[in-house]
């Protein structure tokens, strides 16, 4: 009977290595795991009793999962992402996660049916236990979130410092002299980007003394809060509530262009009536008038070093952990000032 030693041998590696291959463990050398594959076909090897209809794969297939696909935000993104991956001979997969789903349960399933290489997420939660992380036993990126305290192998955390940004965009209405803004966020159960740009806000105004100013609106009813239609009806409940502001902070530029329409539809015109910011920079703020003041993430840059770090990480060569990438600061025809 061959067993998995013979297997070692024949390979000239060692025992733990052939299991490796066969569990498609990221700590391999392609190279490497090809060559155990082939032997294992070529003399017949059966890891266990239980796995005679087992799958031996060599696919090279590299999994894009997104959650909230709606958000054109992420449409220049997937395009650049598809770009590299097939570039370098992959497969790409896109990945529909929904707002219910929990993002790392869709990803050990795809990882488990399509025996994936690496797994970039677009979108999602920030806090994760890194116990359930390391389940996926393949490399990984995240985008768009950048957590500094990942400690787990074969991962990397790739965005903008939201924070940081949020907080800069508020000083900038701040120093136009608005002190009543208003900021809205997306629901009050999301621990991700919505809170990290929320925080950002109150930091900016504490340091100027203003945090009994703090306006800020959340849903916990929305599916799918980044998007024009939530900016659109969060206005008309806004309106309704008759609240006192001089600007608005919509967390992204989707939910900004929403907010505006309803405003226009109540013949409120920024920045005649009130100042607006958003936050992403999409392309679509260069073909509508006005154009909002916004901080442009550089989607581009991220998306193709996404790639850089995820086969980095395939090819056991060296690779960043954390990547911060700086927004700019776009200032177009929402805002105005008020000293």
């Amino acid at each position: 009977m061959i067993t998995i030693k013979d297997v070692a041998k024949k390979c000239n590696v060692s025992v733990s290595t052939v299991s490796r291959a066969i569990n498609n463990h990221p700590e391999i050398s392609p190279k490497t795991k090809i060559k155990i594959l082939e032997e294992i076909k070529k003399i017949g090897y059966i890891p266990n009793s239980n796995a005679r209809n087992l799958k031996i794969s060599t696919n090279n297939t590299i999994a894009v999962i997104i959650k909230g696909i709606s958000n054109p935000f992420f449409t220049p993104m997937i395009k650049r992402l598809e770009s590299e991956i097939r570039k370098r001979g992959y497969t790409f997969l896109l990945h529909k996660s929904e707002d219910d789903e929990n993002e790392l349960d869709v990803a050990l399933k795809l990882v488990n049916d399509e025996k994936l290489k690496g797994i970039i997420f677009l979108g999602g939660f920030i806090v994760h236990d890194e116990k359930d992380l390391e389940k996926l036993g393949v490399p990984f990126v995240m985008t768009t979130i950048v957590n500094k305290k990942i400690y787990i192998k074969n991962a990397v955390y790739i965005g903008v410092d939201d924070l940081r940004e949020s907080e800069k965009i508020t000083n900038y209405l701040l120093s136009l002299g608005h002190k009543n803004i208003l900021i809205l966020g997306a629901r009050s159960d999301d621990i991700s980007i919505s809170m990290l740009r929320i925080q950002g806000y109150r930091n900016a105004l504490e340091k100027k003394g203003l945090k009994e100013n703090e306006l800020v609106i959340t849903t916990d009813k929305y599916d799918d809060p980044y998007t024009y239609k939530y900016g659109y009806d969060m206005a008309g409940r806004i309106l309704e509530q008759n609240l006192k502001f001089t600007a608005v902070y919509c967390i992204s530029d989707t939910m900004a262009i929403g907010f505006m329409k309803k405003m226009y539809e109540n013949n409120l015109v920024a920045p005649r009536d009130y100042s607006i910011v958003g936050f992403d920079g999409l392309e679509l703020n260069e073909y509508i008038t006005p154009s909002i003041t916004t901080i442009k993430q550089p989607v581009d840059d991220i998306s193709k070093r996404a790639c850089d770090e995820l086969f980095n990480m395939i090819d056991l060569k060296k690779y960043e952990k954390v990547i911060t990438f700086e927004g700019q600061l776009r200032i177009g025809q929402t805002t105005r000032n008020v000293n």
